[in-house]
């Protein structure tokens, strides 16, 4: 009946409590629980001294759950402690790569927190891009949060968690809900600086928060800000260091260079691997044409600094005209860039192009690209000055050491052109390394080289390094006429500074015109005082030369000279030699013809198996230049018949003995008599070895095998096939293919196999001689 003891339906036994007896458990007189005894048989079953009793024991039960308590609290913050510092300690050994230190803390937060999706994500002030690690998300989430960081829409200024996300109403709710999160703890990410990130961890499914876990994440982001900002100033302090020590390499670097070439790639090689960049270029000004030249260029900008650029226009004419920096924060944006190039430049680049001088003076622009949202700052500006000042010395000291260089360069392209003059009497192979040589040393952009023709007053093209249309190699001019017929005619040189398109012919005004030339320089090739042709040196833009470049070009023209004669005394000599050895085939076959004559047995029998022996020479893949002996071999294979006897070689019975021995000399004699002959040396082979036989028992000093030359083991096969295949009067032709039995049967013994195996196949199954 105790109004504090009512049933209220929480507990069904509490129905039968008749008595009971509370007490509080106390510490420092402040309530943490109590304990109760219920009697359920009858009432007033305790007295005042059970209470006391149990006031006691709930003293001592209240000091063993409060030190139980402090005990558990102690030990969870030193395992959350532990788990903290194990994440910064892993997450420290990331040093300055900010990205590298998120993904590790990531990692080890929810492996303490035994989760499997979490994110974190740093935008610190200073920097341009996100640094973001994304567990256990679909993939989509990266480019949702790296929005969000870059837009400021998620405002974590304190830590929040969600125990069951129903109905999103933040930008970070509706993100986490999008991908199917429940529960889920978000905590900022702070410097000194303020705010830079976040870091969350989530559940697919509801979950109550632990004070503890929520602790751990909010430190965790308070400590992680800590090191992200240690991170960047490290990365910053190396930053500097590399600068330095890049202004340092490149003022070494420059003095050990010897030309401005390799300056300027040295200059701006360093320069991008100081700002991390893969694109860039440097442009030299030329004071005469007021244009800048692209010198050296590195990525993109190979697609956009192909022409000249004049002073005062786009970025580079700008710098040069203005003498100071530009910063471009998008170049494909940038007014100063001009409509035709705009296009070929890739979208999401910005940078930088600051002034080269030289004792004073603009001699160049230094480009430099980075990737946006990057954007090249203050400091790095100065660098790029100070990289620039230094080069634009080195150029000036480079200067007053190209002059000698130039010189020795040319007597240097002399020494190649006579070396090629000498190892070619090709007169093209020799006029191709002189204009390559004259490109190069004369500095222009193209050279040719056109001949007199002596039978008709017209200059030809010979050849030509340097241009890009084929109107050149079209190249026809009468004498008098253009530039090349003038110089020619006049026999002196001539040199145009900038041409002017009305004062010239159509068809060298549309050389011009689709070269973009401007200057030309023109000088004839005499040789033992006749004109022998023009060498011709052209320039896209104004060319200023001196006197000993005039003079180089001149000793130029005189190289050519001795290389076009050079080559026409060959070209005469080597017809001389083609009409001699024509001479020597015409008295072979009149040898060959007049010992048919004698042998009118025989008669047609040479020029049948000559050409049969050619033919099957080729098929044994015999090359063509030994061929030429082959063939005339061939006609003089029975010219050691001379030495024997009318009586002996037209005996119409059989021939003695004696006879034989005499008859078998023939090879012999042809021998003594070829020999003496350097011409038909390398023709002995057949007229000496054809009756050599494959097993050895032939004559005239029994060769085997392949003892034998080829020559004659082919022409062995030929001779005996169209002996077997003609009437002779001591017997008839025989049929073809006994004829063909014969030869398949001697294989191995009086011919080599192989030879036989290609006459039957590629020779008699189609030859019809004798028939």
């Amino acid at each position: 009946s105790d109004p504090l003891l009512r049933y209220n339906g929480e507990v069904e036994e509490a129905r039968t409590v008749r008595s009971a007896i509370v007490a509080p458990l106390l510490v420092q007189d402040r309530a943490i629980g109590a304990i109760a005894l219920d009697n359920c048989s009858r009432t007033e079953a305790f007295t005042e001294r059970d209470l006391q009793v149990l006031s006691a024991l709930a003293s001592t039960v209240a000091l063993v759950v409060e030190n139980a308590r402090l005990f558990e609290e102690t030990r969870r913050r030193a395992a959350q402690q532990t788990a903290l510092n194990a994440i910064l300690v892993a997450a420290s050994r990331a040093g300055e790569d900010v990205q590298a230190l998120v993904e590790v803390a990531l990692d080890h937060l929810l492996q303490a927190l035994a989760l499997e999706m979490g994110a974190i994500w740093v935008q610190p002030q200073l920097e341009t891009r996100v640094a973001l690690a994304v567990r256990g998300f679909p993939e989509l989430l990266g480019p949702d949060m790296v929005q969000l960081a870059k837009s400021d829409r998620i405002r974590l200024d304190a830590v929040q968690f969600w125990e069951d996300l129903r109905s999103p109403r933040g930008p970070l709710e509706e993100t986490l809900h999008r991908y199917g999160v429940r529960a889920a703890v978000a905590a900022p990410l702070l410097e000194e600086g303020g705010r830079i990130g976040g870091v969350a961890v989530a559940d697919s499914r509801p979950r109550a928060w632990s004070a503890d876990e929520v602790a751990l994440i909010e430190m965790l982001g308070r400590q992680l800000g800590v090191l992200v900002e240690r991170a960047i100033a490290l990365r910053e302090t190396r930053k500097h260091l590399a600068e330095l020590e890049a202004v340092h390499r490149v003022s070494l670097a420059l003095r050990d260079v010897s030309t401005t070439e390799e300056a300027l790639e040295t200059l701006l090689d360093e320069t991008l691997a100081v700002l991390g960049s893969d694109s860039g270029a440097i442009g030299l000004y030329d004071r005469t044409s007021e244009t800048i030249r692209p010198a050296v260029v590195r990525g993109w900008f190979r697609h956009i600094l192909l022409e000249p650029v004049r002073r005062g226009e786009g970025i580079a004419g700008t710098v040069v005209a203005t003498g100071q920096a530009h910063v471009s924060a998008d170049f494909s944006r940038d007014p100063l860039v001009a409509e035709s190039v705009r296009p070929h430049i890739p979208p999401g680049w910005g940078g930088a192009g600051v002034p080269i001088r030289s004792a004073g003076a603009i001699v160049g622009v230094l480009f430099v690209a980075v990737p946006l949202p990057r954007q090249i700052q203050t400091e790095e500006v100065m660098v790029l000055t100070s990289l620039a000042e230094m080069a634009g010395a080195a150029l000036h000291r480079m200067q007053l050491n190209e002059a000698t260089e130039r010189q020795l360069a040319r007597m240097e392209a002399l020494l190649a052109i006579d070396r090629a003059i000498g190892a070619s009497l090709d007169a093209r192979v020799a006029l191709g390394m002189l204009l390559e040589q004259a490109v190069s040393t004369l500095g222009v952009d193209a050279a040719g080289v056109l001949l007199l023709d002596p039978a008709y007053p017209v200059l030809e093209y010979a050849a030509s390094v340097g241009f890009r249309t084929p109107h050149y190699e079209r190249s026809s001019v009468r004498l008098g006429e253009g530039y090349a017929g003038r110089v020619a005619q006049g026999r002196t040189l001539v040199y145009v500074r900038s041409v002017a398109v009305a004062e010239i012919s159509p068809p060298l005004w549309q050389l011009f015109h689709d070269e973009g030339f401007v200057s030309y320089a023109g000088v004839p090739l005499i040789a033992k005082g006749r004109v022998k042709g023009v060498l011709e040196v052209f320039h896209r833009s104004v060319l200023e030369p001196d006197e000993t470049w005039f003079r180089f070009l001149e000793t130029l023209a005189q190289q050519a000279a001795i290389a076009v004669d050079n080559a026409e005394l060959f070209e005469s000599l080597q017809r001389s030699q083609l009409e001699l050895a024509a001479a020597y085939d015409a008295t072979i076959e009149g040898w060959s013809q007049a010992l048919d004559l004698r042998d009118r047995e025989t008669e047609g029998h040479t020029r049948r198996v000559t050409e049969l022996t050619l033919r099957l020479a080729r098929a044994l893949g015999v090359p063509e230049e030994e061929q030429a002996h082959i063939r005339r071999g061939a006609l003089l294979h029975d010219i050691g018949k001379m030495g024997i006897p009318d009586a002996v070689l037209h005996k119409p019975g059989p021939l003695t003995e004696d006879e034989w021995a005499l008859m078998r000399k023939h090879p012999v004699f042809a021998y003594e008599m070829l020999s003496r002959i350097e011409y038909l040396r390398p023709a002995l082979d057949i007229p000496y070895a054809h009756h050599e036989r494959w097993d050895g028992s032939g004559y005239p000093r029994g060769l085997k095998g392949e003892e034998i030359p080829l020559a004659a083991r082919i022409f062995a096969v030929v001779d005996v096939w169209d002996a077997l295949m003609s009437d002779r009067p001591y017997r008839p032709a025989w049929p073809r293919e006994k004829a063909l039995e014969y030869i398949r049967a001697q294989a191995g013994k009086e011919f080599d196999p192989r030879v036989v195996e290609v006459f039957l196949r590629e020779i008699a199954s189609t030859d019809r001689s004798g028939e």
